[in-house]
């Protein structure tokens, strides 16, 4: 039977976010979860990690994704910076982390425990073989006991002529090189705490790059070349015709991997002077950090904003296992002995575990032929999507084993918007609008061709349901233009806006409504004259993408920070109704969609996954569900079974899950309130776990896993209160809630 894992998530207190138009303070609408210690053991025991929860909104708990991602810590660092480099400290779960000002130890279970500050700026460290003791390359390099992780303290330091760039140690221990301007001083360890400098290698290019030893040997690499040093004889034995931005090698040395910065390049070294290549990996990516699982079996490559997993058991052709979306500035990887990895990116660093990458399952499925999509369209079968980016795409969107390309068109160009009205697709393409006709839905056919030569980037086109006229967005600076459909089209009116980011057609088709991220925030527009579209009205807070409700009273938008809720039955005056923070912020990024019979939102925030919001009541608005997305999610429409989210990475489909009911098993006894969860399974192969939200103690009192059911005990607060339990698995979570009698 699968294990079931069982998460207890405390609220602090927190304070509601401002709804006075103006952004909430960023500081204000987050804080902290804790994991009981109990259940941390249990899921160590489990062979499962769920680790601290990050900071997040009032509700719901954002309990942490898996498969790739274990979860999301909020291992900030303690002053302005990132966590530039990363060193596991052998034989605990502890890793080594450098800011722009000190050594910082994190705990892969608990965060940053200790600190020490060395002034900085820092760039490269490395920790003993024993764990005991830390070498900072900075102005100099800084040698720092880690026998109390806690309590890290200054042990002493070997000066240099021009900083310690780059640091690193043999595996035994008992030789410390450091980059150091134009040369490698080579440092003796018989006493850790004290390198005694025993000579110097010269560095055959203008700086290292990379570095990288064995016990006789230095690897070094640099903007245009890599070579092959003898420690023992202070001399070059080889030279390798590419740059190398990282080296890892293998446990016995015969193999070195090489970063150039566009692929990956294996090396068999086991005769140091005649070094033989062997295989190139992921070439035309941007590759950066690499590192060895300690088995020798895995290489992790960050590339393209994401970590490649690549098994390398056979390094003349390496595979591709998995990919974990990132996102941009990566910093570095460490891997720790027990499998897993932390990530440094951003301001953060994320836990991954590597015990079993593979494949997304069915229901999370994603076209990879399609790259760099910008917008998806459903078609008139409800079945069929058309997406947008470079060309344009017919999508079988309906099938549960995956979206299915069914045809394709790269003549369009570069396509940002594509509307749907009746039988025909309006695809805003780089200095045209075409109009397609879509009556055969896998066989779109080019209809006609309306030039919009000053107009260089249209985002989209808002199309009334007769078709007979389009406005026309610009992306940036620029606002909309009216256009009447005819033969020839006739551009009529202009409304001008600082910034477009995203516009909407209200359901009487006499307002656009454009999300402008300069000036105004939401803007209505009255377009009922077509030569001179009038301002209405206007909501003063940033927004980046809106939708507007089936039935046309409520827009939603992802704002800098928030899901925000507005009516807009009177186009003059919208007013906001309720608003909901975004963990992780989106600052620019994302895209909103109503669900078809307006209860829901669907919200994708880029690499951070698609979140489902209830809006029944918009005054206060949930997260009911999370999913993790296979790739970055930018664009999101939605089915009545299913949403597709489009971005870099392709297409993917998320079949839609029931969700979990929570029930009371008769009336309270003795102030406790019998409860039983029933829940969807997304995947029988992955374990669910539990996390609730609320005043009150709650207890797990049984569980039945085959039948998705769990029993629990909610000690009530003796106020009226919600309590709100989510249980996820492999894919992400889904939540239900119940009030207090």
């Amino acid at each position: 039977m699968r294990a079931l894992l069982l998460a207890v998530l405390a609220l602090a207190a927190c304070t509601p976010p401002a709804d006075d138009g103006t952004s909430a303070d960023p500081e204000a609408d987050t804080g902290p979860y804790a994991v009981a210690d109990a259940v941390a053991d249990a899921e160590a025991d489990a062979g499962f990690d769920l680790g601290d929860l990050p900071d997040a909104g009032p509700e719901p708990p954002w309990i942490p994704r898996h498969g790739p991602w274990v979860g999301e810590h909020p291992f900030r660092p303690a002053v302005p910076g990132v966590y530039s480099r990363l060193a596991p400290v052998p034989g605990v779960r502890l890793v080594a982390a450098i800011d722009e000002t000190g050594l910082v130890v994190l705990d892969v279970d608990a965060g940053p425990i200790g600190r020490l500050d060395l002034g900085g700026p820092l760039y490269d460290l490395a920790v003993s073989p024993d764990g005991q003791t830390a070498y900072v390359g900075g102005a100099d390099l800084w040698v720092v006991d880690l026998g109390d992780p806690r309590r890290p303290t200054s042990a002493g330091a070997l000066r240099t002529v021009a900083g310690a760039t780059h640091v690193a140690r043999t595996p035994s221990g008992a030789t410390l090189l450091v980059a150091s301007g134009r040369e490698l001083v080579v440092a003796d360890l018989d006493d850790p705490h004290h390198p005694a400098q025993i000579g110097t290698l010269p560095i055959p290019d203008l700086g290292v790059q990379a570095l990288a030893l064995t016990e006789d040997l230095a690897f070094v690499g640099s903007q245009t070349a890599s070579w092959i040093l003898d420690l023992d004889e202070a001399v070059v034995v080889a030279e390798l015709p590419h740059r190398a931005e990282a080296i890892a090698l293998s446990r016995d040395g015969s193999t070195a991997w090489l970063s150039t910065g566009g692929s990956v390049r294996a090396w068999d070294v086991r005769t140091p002077a005649a070094p033989r290549f062997l295989s190139e990996s992921l070439a035309g990516w941007v590759t950066r950090t690499i590192a060895l699982t300690p088995d020798g079996r895995r290489l992790l490559v960050a590339a393209e904003e994401g970590l490649e997993v690549l098994s390398v058991t056979d390094p003349v052709a390496p595979t591709r296992q998995a990919r974990f979306e990132v996102g941009s500035f990566f910093r570095d990887v460490a891997v720790l002995d027990d499998g897993r990895a932390l990530v440094a990116a951003r301001l953060d660093v994320f836990p991954l575990d590597l015990s079993a990458p593979g494949a997304p399952p069915a229901a999370h499925t994603r076209v990879d032929d399609l790259y760099m999509v910008s917008s998806v369209a459903l078609g008139p079968d409800g079945r069929t999507a058309y997406v947008g980016g470079n060309g344009i795409a017919a999508v079988d969107a309906a099938d549960p084993a995956g979206p299915r390309i069914l045809s394709r068109d790269d003549s369009a160009g570069e396509v940002h918007g594509l509307t749907l009205r009746q039988q025909t697709l309006y695809a805003a393409s780089y200095e045209s609008l075409l109009l397609l006709d879509v009556r055969a839905p896998a066989a779109p056919a080019l209809v006609e061709t309306i030039p919009l030569a000053d107009y260089p980037r249209p985002l989209t086109a808002l199309v009334t349901a007769d078709g007979r006229r389009a406005y026309v967005a610009t992306e940036g600076g620029g606002g909309i233009d009216t256009f009447d459909l005819s033969t020839p089209p006739v551009r009529r009116g202009h409304h001008y806006s600082r910034h477009v980011e995203d516009v909407a057609l209200s359901a009487d088709e006499q307002t656009v409504f454009i999300a402008d991220s300069y000036e105004g925030g939401l803007v209505a527009v009255d377009v009922r004259d077509p030569d001179a579209p009038v301002f209405q009205g206007r909501l003063a807070i940033a927004m980046h993408a809106i939708a507007l409700s089936p039935d046309g009273t409520l827009l939603a938008a992802v704002g800098a920070e928030d899901l925000l809720l507005v009516d807009v039955r009177d186009p003059a005056s919208p007013e906001l109704l309720g608003r909901h923070p975004l963990t992780p912020r989106v600052f620019g990024q994302g895209d909103v969609a109503f669900t078809p019979d307006g209860s829901a939102v669907q919200v994708a925030l880029g690499p951070a996954g698609l979140v489902t919001f209830d809006v029944r009541d918009p005054s206060a608005p949930w997260a009911v569900a999370v999913w993790d997305l296979p790739g970055e999610g930018e664009r999101v429409v939605t089915t009545a079974d299913a949403s597709l989210v489009a971005g870099r990475a392709g297409l993917a489909r998320l079949a839609t899950v029931a969700p979990p009911v929570l029930t009371r098993d008769g009336p309270p006894e003795a102030g406790v309130q019998a409860l039983t969860l029933r829940w969807t399974d997304r995947d029988p192969a992955h374990p669910e776990q539990l996390a609730w939200q609320g005043p009150g103690d709650v207890t797990v009192v049984a569980v039945d896993q085959d039948a998705a059911t769990a029993r629990l005990a909610w000690r009530l607060p003796g106020e009226a209160a919600t309590l709100r339990v989510a249980v996820g698995n492999h894919h992400g979570y889904d939540v239900a809630r119940i009030s207090a009698e």
